[in-house]
């Protein structure tokens, strides 16, 4: 199990748990972390979130559905 901690930790994007909601929350309220939608959020806030999902789609696919296939 990965351990959380700083925003440098996390991916691009990623999808919040419980286990991560401290950190993210923190790193939303620094201005380190944004987010996207629902549990999304991303690290590259100085990005338009238009580019990030552009760039990052098919992975952002897998984590919204899980075990889809397309």
């Amino acid at each position: 199990m990965v351990k959380y901690r700083a925003p440098t930790d996390f991916p691009e994007v990623f999808l919040s748990t419980a286990e991560t909601s401290a950190a993210v929350s923190r790193g939303v309220r620094t201005g380190a972390m944004r987010r996207l939608e629902g549990r999304l959020y991303t690290t590259k806030v100085a990005e338009e979130p238009e580019a990030v999902i552009r760039r990052n789609l098919w992975q952002i696919v897998g984590l919204l559905f899980p075990g889809s296939v397309v």
